[in-house]
């Protein structure tokens, strides 16, 4: 486990209602304002989790059966196909990029570092991801950079635009000089000194080339072309393929390139046209080739009325086809492992990666990782809880009875997806939109479920309401946010006979005000700023549901250097909460902005995850200051001090409130 610093900064303050002013420029000291309080916090050290940063996917195959990976941040291994993984950490401070091993002891990890992640930095590793040694940091850079080791000596990599090359395993990398001075932009290598580079020609934009080379010395130039080159797969004996790619986004792909006669001469196997049938309009992320079968991983980026996932032939190119049980498959990188068997990393509608494996071309899939974390999260004690959506189905609803270790899809055949549930002991609710009758009005359609999750019955249907969230308060008592139809004010719903009959609270919310709700009379809410400058619109209040504001506990004030989001809130009572905020601290450092231009520019603002702790009401608060890397889309306090975090795709849990955190399901 890495030993990263979580910061705790609990701060004590004689009265409520306080303004949170934590840094000041570029110092991360803290200081807490209020009448007649005192500043009185200090610093606590808790171990951060490895494997939960963020960063690119990549996929390296070490053998037939023994992958390596990086996905969601998380370095995991496998030697039985993906039977068992095993995580390893990361170095410290830097943001991966690229991995690639040559043996399961022996590889190589490409990330960002630097006091603005802009260095990309190669690291190496000796005992299968133990310990990492950094070898070489290169110039500052905007751009991807891409790592192809070919054995544990010989290795190349694209770097702040430059082609490098190793003869040492690393312990020294050689700037190689392209012809006509030419900008690298990806290579594929199939010996030391046999590969390919495809480069960007600085002077004659659009135009892209790609290189060969044979002594690893010299290049020389096999295809010239106006459009860029999406993707490629060398194989054996000089043959291979090239995806080229319209020179703007969002074009058609195609066509598709075989090289014959040592790239004296080029074949088109797959017309553009032939793609645009299948309506690809976005990206291609990878391609590979074995024999005639071959792959193509897309993504159509912010087309979402066009397909994506994998494509795959299995004549040459001659005609492609998706392959099935892919609902809306992004694909991040892919691995052939024999004839028609291979991963490949993807995403789907919730955003987060996963490891799929196929034996049969993608006629099945095997989700191997992560470990099943849904979406979303309702637990009714420590132990015991309930989530909807999984990485590659959203429509799950999964269960669990340790805390998250192990997760059982209860069932994935609802009508929709739902937009909102919530458990209690014996019963779940859950409410999608749907129309009915013959002009088509919208409605919210509840249903309830007796037995888990496993089954839904139809319990009501609420005309011209969207059902927002669905909270369980105890003793047969609901709350249901909905919104109007006809505008943006949203409403309570209050049920105390399991969801039977709903009554109306004349509390009235707009659709940004952020309420957790502890019993049927009270409940806290945080109203994010707005032109309005009143005493409430940027704090944390408790109200009755009359709006009797009973208690302002937390306020929050920007300024021009310092700006606060806060993101999720969740009570148990009126006394223990949490409160998940995002700060921005404006650099006064000046940088060198990137480019021919030498211009002098502020450096990119810093960002604090911070999750705020009270266990009194908001009279005192600790504040835990998690690493910047951590996205955080899910939060659910379950009782005085255990919760859990969705992080970056995973779930972490807390048994101390925040202090220190461990994956759930190690």
């Amino acid at each position: 486990m890495n030993k990263s610093l979580i910061t705790a900064i609990t701060a004590c303050v004689a009265t409520a209602g306080f303004l949170v002013s934590y840094g000041n420029g570029d110092s991360t000291q803290g200081h807490l304002h209020a009448p007649g309080a005192l500043d009185n916090y200090k610093i606590a050290e808790a171990p951060n989790i490895s494997g939960i940063n963020q960063g690119t996917p990549s996929l390296s195959l070490i053998s037939s059966t023994t992958i390596a990976a990086l996905i969601n941040g998380t370095l995991v291994f496998t030697n039985n196909n993906g039977k068992s993984w095993t995580t390893k950490p990361l170095p410290p401070h830097a943001n991966p990029e690229a991995i690639d091993f040559v043996n399961s002891h022996t590889g190589w990890l490409l990330a960002w570092a630097g006091t603005s992640w802009n260095h990309p930095t190669i690291y190496k590793t000796r005992d299968g991801g133990r310990h990492w040694q950094r070898q070489f940091e290169a110039p500052r850079a905007i751009d991807q950079g891409t790592l192809d080791m070919i054995s544990t000596e010989n290795g190349w990599a694209i770097l702040a635009n430059r082609l490098y090359h190793t003869r040492d395993g690393g312990t020294h990398w050689t700037q190689i000089r392209l012809p006509s001075g030419d900008i690298p932009v990806g290579l594929d290598f199939v010996n030391s000194t046999e590969g390919w580079v495809s480069v960007r020609n600085p002077r004659a934009i659009p135009i892209e080339s790609l290189l060969a080379t044979n002594d690893s010395l010299h290049f020389h130039t096999i295809l010239t072309t106006s459009h860029s080159i999406s993707a490629m797969s060398l194989q054996s004996h000089g043959s291979g393929e090239v995806l080229e790619g319209a020179p703007g986004s969002y074009m058609a792909f195609g066509p598709l390139l075989k090289k014959t006669n040592d790239g004296k001469q080029w074949l088109t196997i797959t017309p553009s046209t032939h793609f645009s049938q299948l309506h690809v309009f976005g990206y291609a992320s990878a391609m590979a080739f074995d024999g005639e079968t071959g792959w193509i991983g897309t993504t159509n980026g912010a087309l979402g009325f066009v397909p994506d996932g994998l494509m795959v032939t299995n004549n040459d190119g001659k005609t492609w086809h998706f392959a099935k049980n892919q609902d809306g498959w992004a694909i991040q990188a892919i691995k052939m492992t024999g004839l028609g068997e291979g991963w490949v990393i993807a995403y789907a509608a919730s955003g987060v990666d996963f490891l799929a494996h196929t034996v049969d071309n993608g006629q099945h899939w095997t989700i191997s990782w992560p470990p099943k974390t849904p979406n979303s999260l309702d637990f009714i004690t420590p132990q015991i809880g309930y989530g909807m959506g999984v990485p590659s189905d959203n429509k799950a609803i999964v269960f669990t009875k340790d805390g998250g270790q192990q997760w059982t899809c209860q069932t994935s055949t609802t009508p929709k997806t739902f937009n909102a549930y919530a458990f209690s002991p014996t019963l779940g609710l859950a409410a999608f939109d749907t129309y009915v009758g013959p002009q088509a009005e919208q409605v919210a359609q509840l249903y309830a479920s007796h037995n888990g999750g496993r089954t839904w019955q139809k319990s009501s249907l609420l005309p011209h309401l969207t059902v927002l969230a669905i909270q369980y308060l105890g003793k047969g008592v609901w709350m249901m946010r909905v919104q109007t139809n006809m505008g943006l004010s949203n409403q309570l719903e209050l049920s105390t006979d399991n969801g039977r009959h709903w009554t109306r609270l004349k509390l009235h919310l707009t659709s940004a005000d952020m309420v957790s709700m502890v019993n049927p009379h009270q409940l806290w809410i945080f109203a994010p700023p707005t032109k309005d400058t009143s005493a409430t619109t940027n704090s944390l209040v408790l109200e009755t549901t009359t709006g009797l504001i009973q208690n302002t506990a937390l306020t929050f004030h920007s300024s021009h250097s310092i700006t606060y989001d806060v993101n999720s809130i969740d009570f148990r009572n009126t006394q223990n909460g949490w409160v998940m905020v995002t700060k921005f601290v404006q650099s006064s450092k000046l940088i060198h902005k990137p480019g021919p231009i030498k211009k002098l520019v502020h450096a990119a603002p810093k960002l604090y995850n911070l999750l705020y702790e009270t266990t009194d009401g908001g009279r005192h608060w600790t504040i835990w200051q998690l690493p910047p890397s951590w996205n955080v889309t899910g939060m659910d306090l379950v009782s005085t001090r255990v919760g859990y975090l969705i992080v970056n795709g995973t779930l972490v849990k807390t048994t101390d409130g925040g202090k220190q955190w461990h994956l759930a399901a190690p």
